[in-house]
């Protein structure tokens, strides 16, 4: 995996006259990877509330599914200039970093949302906020000054990189191996409809600097920045306040109708081992969640491989699988009053096993 998560910032140091096709490819699987590493923490943070009718889970409910649509549009974009999304290489163990190999200082992991808004320590500001926040950077390419050289400060501004190149490079598109079975998913056949994929992965991202303004005095009075980019979404439930635009001032602000926090399962914060010491019963429960979650990426990857919708149907039917199997173990855990409840670890799945033939042949020729 590390391969994947350190392509974003070794293709950005590339210079813009030398990317070609190879380079998009290596950049849409780096796309791929980015937008993957988002959805477990915030399924984390969904299933953390009990109430499904609350606003709260309704608004990153909506964000994850438009996660999830933006890798599956990464996905089709790869498959139409002839590449092969890797998605179950791709998944990460948390905490970890953004993808990118950049902003160090920035974990991401899986915690359950906080019971009250306006905390410091909720996940919505120290993780989905930060991952989403338009001024901050996916990846900065090293530039020593010379011709062709950028710096790429924002999840955006990448995307536009990899735009840029699709309409450079203008390639043919192919490949029978996409979908477009679910989630708003469309097929990539000409130029336009790739061009469409990358400005809806923008917008619904961070907004587009054409767009999507970035500082909340620049948005119109009737077009609130929470309908443009997650970060605005997620700000408005940390501070428990919908957006009001105050004319007089021209300006948004987070003071508007409450946005009330729901109540939530106190999940507690995964460590890097996974829950600590559990009991068989539980590590029972928590391996079904794992399996399944190894079993949606591998039927994810079946579905570009194949182009075939059943493949995607199956990876939807394990996807509702998991939600249940989630609250099944939460519910466990309350049942039996543990005194730290934890949703599922999301582990990545084992790497490939090598070949007993290839070990036994190494194994000999370190013999010989």
């Amino acid at each position: 995996m590390a391969m994947l998560v350190d392509t974003i910032s070794a293709q950005l140091t590339v210079p813009e006259a030398d990317r070609d096709i190879t380079w998009l490819r290596e950049s849409l699987q780096a796309a791929i990877a980015v937008e993957l590493a988002t959805i477990p923490p915030y399924l984390y943070g969904l299933w953390s509330i009990k109430d499904k009718s609350q606003e709260v889970y309704r608004h990153i409910h909506a964000i994850v599914m438009q996660e999830m649509l933006h890798m599956g549009l990464a996905c089709n974009l790869l498959s139409a200039v002839g590449g092969q999304p890797r998605i179950s290489a791709a998944a990460l163990r948390y905490p970890t970093k953004l993808p990118g190999g950049v902003r160090e200082n920035f974990p991401v992991y899986l915690e359950g949302l906080a019971a009250a808004p306006n905390k410091p320590g909720d996940v919505v500001k120290k993780v989905y906020m930060e991952i989403e926040m338009p001024e901050h950077p996916v990846a900065f390419a090293p530039t020593d000054g010379s011709g062709g050289r950028e710096t790429f400060p924002t999840i955006g501004a990448f995307y536009q990189a990899v735009k840029k190149c699709i309409n450079k490079l203008s390639p043919q598109f192919g490949g029978t191996q996409q979908t477009a079975r679910a989630i708003g998913l469309f097929r990539i056949g000409k130029l336009a409809d790739a061009n469409k994929a990358v400005d809806l992965i923008i917008d619904q991202g961070e907004g587009r600097p054409e767009t999507g303004p970035g500082t909340l005095e620049e948005f119109p009075a009737d077009r609130s920045p929470a309908k443009v980019a997650h970060y605005y979404r997620f700000k408005e439930i940390w501070t428990g306040h919908h957006l009001k635009y105050h004319s007089a001032q021209r300006k948004w602000k987070f003071d508007g109708p409450v946005m009330k926090r729901p109540a939530v399962y106190p999940l507690a914060k995964m460590g890097a081992s996974g829950v600590p010491s559990p009991s068989a019963e539980l590590k029972k429960r928590l391996k079904e969640c794992n399996d399944t979650y190894h079993l949606i990426l591998s039927d994810l990857e079946t579905a570009w491989k194949t182009g075939r919708e059943d493949d995607m149907d199956l990876a939807v039917d394990r996807m509702r699988n998991l939600e249940d199997g989630a609250a099944e173990l939460i519910k466990y855990q309350v049942a039996k009053r543990l005194p730290k409840i934890y949703g599922p670890e999301f582990t990545p799945p084992p790497a490939p096993r090598t070949d007993t033939r290839e070990q036994a042949d190494r194994s000999a020729a370190l013999t010989d």
